[in-house]
């Protein structure tokens, strides 16, 4: 009775199936492997890598105006991620961060609100490659 995979006995045949699967094969997982850690935007899943607030929707986002109130933001929006304070007055309300992939590293659409006194001054969208 033949023994199948022990070295020795296979056929010229298999080996050189087995060679050319090996040589199909690795090319592709190399080009996979470069293309989910290259920050590279994935145009068939753009939010592959965005971790979103709790409550945060895109058309909840859309309907922020310049002038809303932080009460009316948070009821629209829940609380963002992170508020970061650059210079006294002014908050930026990070409703998105980077990291949601559990496997690469790809571009993240970044969803912040700029808050000057407790007003929304404008709103900033945009997809981020680093």
């Amino acid at each position: 009775m033949k023994r199948i995979g022990v070295k020795g006995n296979m056929s010229p045949e298999s080996r050189m199936r087995s060679l050319v699967a090996l040589m199909i094969i690795m090319p592709v997982l190399t080009l996979l492997w470069g293309y989910c850690h290259s920050e590279t935007y994935c145009s068939f899943w753009p939010m592959i890598d965005t971790r979103v607030s709790r409550k945060y929707n895109e058309a909840a986002f859309n309907g922020i105006l310049p002038g809303d109130s932080t009460n009316k933001l948070i009821k629209l929006l829940g609380e963002p991620l992170d508020v970061r304070r650059p210079e006294r007055g002014v908050e930026i309300w990070s409703y998105s961060l980077d990291g949601a992939a559990l496997f690469g590293d790809f571009a993240w659409l970044s969803r912040r609100v700029i808050v000057t006194n407790g007003v929304v001054m404008r709103t900033e969208k945009r997809t981020v490659r680093n």
